[in-house]
């Protein structure tokens, strides 16, 4: 199959698999943010029970609590990825650099992306800083390892637990703005633009935009 009808094929079933997203997370999420612009505090402690605050250590091996210290009243974005993957993970990565230029000196200081490693065993935080400098990923981008069992209950939480066997794993890109209660998701396969479009209007305030015309992240 060539390129171009395999990222057909990945963004279609990404498209499928967005449909999964934790129906209760969706539940809780449209309820706290239904017509106000601050959600509710009951309604932030349900979603804040629903999303683990398991222990990961970032690529600076410094440990941090996944709800508290990273998704806690930020706006965030957050992919799974490992290092060795030679499918979908370097294009992704690379997409996803292009989406965190786009955001400028807003990253580290209200934007701040999350990648977590599938094969936390391998990927120590030496690799995953070694990799993070390779990849040119700047100010603002943690990358994550932890155990296995918190890695998947993370995929759980997020709706994006697809299959065990982590070379087979989708390019699905979930973002929110926390204090407000805003999620959403898309597939890492799709343009830069049209990534930054989809992100920029669930955690900013609306501004009516045309949609991206390019159709893939493919130069």
């Amino acid at each position: 199959m060539d390129d171009s009808r395999r990222t057909i094929g990945l963004m279609a079933l990404n498209t499928l698999a967005l449909a999964g997203l934790t129906p209760r997370l969706l539940t809780l999420i449209g309820e706290a943010s239904a017509q106000t612009p601050q959600v509710p505090a009951g309604s932030r402690d349900q979603i804040a029970r629903h999303l683990p605050n398991v222990e990961f250590r970032t690529q600076d091996n410094r440990r941090v609590k996944f709800y508290d210290d990273l998704v806690k009243d930020r706006k965030v974005l957050i992919n799974f990825m490992y290092t060795e993957c030679s499918g979908t993970c370097p294009r992704t990565t690379s997409n996803l650099v292009k989406v965190h230029k786009t955001f400028g000196d807003r990253m580290g200081r209200d934007v701040f992306f999350l990648s977590i490693s599938l094969t936390p065993d391998r990927d120590t935080p030496a690799k995953l800083k070694a990799y993070a400098e390779e990849q040119g990923c700047g100010d603002g981008w943690y990358f994550l390892n932890g155990r296995m069992d918190d890695v998947d209950r993370v995929r759980r939480s997020l709706g994006v637990y697809d299959n065990p066997d982590v070379a087979q794993h989708l390019g699905i890109l979930t973002y929110g703005n926390e204090p407000e209660g805003k999620w959403g998701a898309t597939s890492t396969l799709a343009s830069a633009e049209q990534i930054a479009w989809s992100v920029t209007r669930r955690i900013d305030p609306f501004v009516a935009q045309p949609w991206p015309a390019r159709a893939s992240s493919e130069e």
